[in-house]
């Protein structure tokens, strides 16, 4: 049997499952000893929320940061490598938004104008559609839902923002420029990005190449445990949790890592 036939359900699959895993154990022995301490962060915010808006909106990205990176742990050992560069990419997206809340509370109503757009763009776009879909709000609701959105948008104090601008404001643009805009060639399907399946031997085509594998597996871990080490960063700062001790011990760690 082979990956062509079941393929990760295979059991050569999980043959190269445990050979990652061993392989690799001391990065994701530290990887998985994040969990716990970022799970007390966690809990910690989460009993001081007490309603504030900005304070849901913290923990709830900061939740999203913990499964993301959960995610990745339970990818990146099964070897699907797009797979992991497309969930540390979104890692990496969510970090820009919970870092730049903690150091500029306006952010919260960018996420909500960013919200109020995307429903306005829905609207339009199923106002604009030709198809006859049942169960569809009528064309005067969907105006009146369309002037509700508009109304609401009307009362937001700050512009949009794009990703990069966030990442300035978070103090990541370096990982903007380098690791996400890279990680954005899995995202959206590329030549460049398909070029993994390929296998070349002195510049001829000689076959593809699919199943899991262990290509960058390492670089991908270590920048995943960098990111969720500043969110956890980004909500001790927001609720002044004291967690500054363990948070750069677990950073000398990772930077001692070899």
């Amino acid at each position: 049997m082979s990956v062509f036939e079941k393929g990760y359900l295979d059991s050569d699959a999980e043959e190269k499952k445990e050979f990652i895993l061993k392989s690799y154990r001391r990065i994701f022995d530290i990887y998985t000893s994040i969990i716990e301490d970022a799970h007390s962060l966690l809990n910690k915010s989460y009993s001081l929320i007490n309603d504030f808006t900005d304070k849901l909106i913290m923990v709830a990205l900061y939740m999203r940061t913990l499964t993301l990176y959960q995610s990745i742990y339970f990818i990146a050992q099964r070897g699907l490598l797009a797979e992991t560069r497309i969930l540390l990419r979104s890692l990496i997206e969510t970090g820009f938004y919970l870092a730049a809340l903690s150091n500029d509370e306006s952010i919260s109503q960018v996420l909500q104008i960013k919200d109020e757009n995307q429903k306005l763009k829905s609207v339009n776009r199923i106002l604009n559609s030709k198809t006859k879909i049942i169960n569809l709000p009528s064309h005067s609701e969907l105006n009146k839902i369309k002037q509700d959105i508009g109304n609401r948008i009307g009362v937001i104090s700050v512009p949009n923002k794009s990703i990069e601008e966030l990442s300035k404001i978070a103090k990541m643009h370096d990982y903007y420029l380098t690791v996400y805009s890279q990680l954005c060639t899995s995202v959206h399907t590329n030549l460049t990005d398909l070029e993994t399946y390929v296998v070349y031997k002195d510049d001829k085509l000689i076959g593809l190449s699919y199943g899991p594998t262990d290509d960058h597996l390492l670089l991908n871990l270590k920048t995943a445990i960098e990111v969720i080490l500043n969110s956890m960063d980004a909500i001790n700062k927001f609720f002044n949790l004291e967690f500054e001790s363990l948070i750069h011990k677990k950073h000398l760690e990772l930077k001692n890592y070899k």
